[in-house]
Parts: C-alpha cells; sequence; structure tokens
C-alpha cells in the first residue's frame, strides 16, 4: 500500500467538499461541510496523523451535546470522508481509517414515510412533462435512487423486454423492469445524450419531486426515496411479502435494510385485521357498523 501523505485536515475536508460538488452532489456537499466540523477541532496535523483515539474522544466530548441520531450521522459523514481520503486520493491521504475499531453510536431508525397509491396518482396527474413522468414512474414505480435514476443510459435499456440495467450503490449492476409506460416514454422521447435525463443534479430531480407534490394538493412533502419506499410497500403488498425479491429489484447488500418494510407492512396488515374482527366489541357487545379506520394512512407518517 503506499504511503500516506501528510495534509492538514482543514485542506483534506475542503478537497472532499470540492470533489462532491464536481460530482454535482451539492446538497451533500452542504450537510457534509457542517457534519466535518468537528475535525477541525482535532489537534492532529495532518489527516494521517488522526488516530482512532482521537475519534473515540470527540465522540465522548459531543454524545452529551447532540441527539443519537445526530451523531450516527456524524459518524457516516466521517467514515465517507475518510474513506475518500483512502480510497479515492492519489497519493492516498491516509492508509487506514481512524474510525475502524472505533464502536458506531447507536441510535433508532427513523420510521420510513410512504406515499398512498392516490397520492403518487395525483403527483403523476401533475406532470408536465416527460421528465416528471419518468420521475414518478422510475422512482416511484421501479424503486430507483437518484443516483441510479441519473445513471440511466440509452445504451443499458432493453425497450423491447422492458428491462434497465442499473448501476447501484457499491457500483454494483442490477437488472430492474422498467414498467409498460416508462419503456413507451422512453420509446418516444429524443435521445441527446448518452443519458436518458438531461440533468446531471440530483438536487434538480429532488425540487421537480416536491414541485409536483406541491401542485399535487399533498399535505405532506414528498422526496425521492419515499417514492422508492412506497414502490417497496406496494410490491410487498402485491407479490404476498416476497422480501427476497424485493432485496434483489432494490439492490440491497444485505435484507437487513429490506425488513423494515416486510415489517411495516405486516404491522399494518395485523391493524387492519383487528379492526375488522373487532375483539373488544365482540366481547362486550358493542359492535359498531360506522366505517373503520384507514389503517394503511399510518404508513405516511
Amino acid at each position: 500500500m503506499n504511503e500516506a501523505v501528510p495534509q492538514s485536515v482543514a485542506a483534506a475536508v475542503e478537497n472532499y467538499l470540492l470533489d462532491l460538488e464536481a460530482a454535482a452532489r451539492f446538497s451533500c456537499a452542504r450537510s457534509y461541510r457542517h457534519a466535518l466540523k468537528p475535525l477541525l477541532t482535532l489537534e492532529a496535523p495532518s489527516v494521517a496523523a488522526i488516530t482512532p483515539l482521537d475519534m473515540r474522544r470527540l465522540m465522548a466530548r459531543l454524545v452529551h451535546r447532540m441527539k443519537p441520531s445526530s451523531l450516527l450521522t456524524l459518524y457516516y459523514t466521517w467514515a465517507a470522508f475518510f474513506r475518500w481520503a483512502r480510497d479515492e486520493t492519489s497519493p492516498p491521504l491516509i492508509s487506514r481509517s481512524p474510525l475502524e475499531g472505533v464502536p458506531k453510536p447507536r441510535a433508532q431508525r427513523s420510521p420510513h414515510r410512504y406515499l398512498t397509491p392516490a397520492e403518487l396518482r395525483a403527483m403523476y396527474g401533475a406532470c408536465r412533462d416527460d421528465q416528471d413522468r419518468l420521475i414518478m414512474l422510475l422512482c416511484g414505480g421501479t424503486g430507483l435512487r437518484v443516483s441510479e435514476l441519473l445513471g440511466l443510459r440509452w445504451r443499458d435499456l432493453d425497450l423491447v423486454r422492458g428491462t434497465a440495467r442499473v448501476l447501484g450503490k457499491g457500483s454494483k449492476w442490477r437488472m430492474v423492469s422498467l414498467g409498460a409506460a416508462a419503456a413507451g416514454i422512453m420509446g418516444v422521447i429524443p435521445r441527446q445524450a448518452d443519458h436518458v435525463f438531461s440533468v446531471r443534479s440530483r438536487d434538480t430531480i429532488r425540487y421537480r419531486v416536491i414541485a409536483l407534490g406541491r401542485r399535487a394538493g399533498l399535505r405532506q412533502r414528498p422526496t425521492t426515496h419515499m417514492l422508492r419506499h412506497s414502490f417497496a410497500i406496494a410490491f410487498l403488498e402485491a407479490s404476498g411479502e416476497d422480501a427476497f425479491t424485493l432485496q434483489a429489484l432494490l439492490g440491497h447488500t444485505t435484507s437487513v435494510m429490506t425488513a423494515y418494510y416486510v415489517r411495516d407492512v405486516r404491522e399494518a396488515a395485523a391493524l387492519r385485521k383487528a379492526q375488522r374482527v373487532d375483539v373488544s366489541g365482540r366481547l362486550f357487545g358493542l359492535l359498531s357498523a360506522g366505517p373503520t379506520e384507514d389503517i394503511d394512512a399510518r404508513l405516511r407518517g
């Protein structure tokens, strides 16, 4: 392995943020700048001089000032920065991450938020052009991440079969089904570049989704990842909780993330069944013929 070269923490952080901006990851660069500030308080003369003990002490100082979920976010941001310093700089700034062996903060995962089929249809009806429609059909109907959406190239599509080859996290390829509607749109729109989408910024896609939600009259502000979550829930309900297939479709490395969707589907199904049975009403002779609450609404958070 190449020997690490000395570079101040401040200079390395700035170079990392510039690389994010060069990759059009502007929102990440803004949020990461704040999350990386605690590293600037370390007294290490260079990034390579940061030790696991330094990181343990830094986390010990912050644990009393921050929520566990916020500290976990910092941990993931630091880990991404150190991976960049080790793997994506030439010569490498560090030979190994100072977070290796440092326990990850524990925090309760925030519940996923979903859009109902009615909300998704309302957003699709609010689309103004084919780019908007493809965002909805591919993120909400196929479960693509924003990065995967922007990475779609014409040569990776098979419109006859209705499939696409997608580059996901960890530079792993997978096949997804486009659906007849998305394949039909792609078959008629002009091909002006290598990529299907003319925009190259993730923020542009996110803002378009927010605008669609506003025009559709949604009470909550939708995000691109909510579209992905909604696809996962709809697939599980339609496939009889086929979590193994969903894991492959979403590109999850492990079944841990997929299990969250299975849990939510089962909880909603259990509540619907409990309302239909109405044990309390049966036991006490108070059965009501009125409409029951829409349990699926709890998935929207």
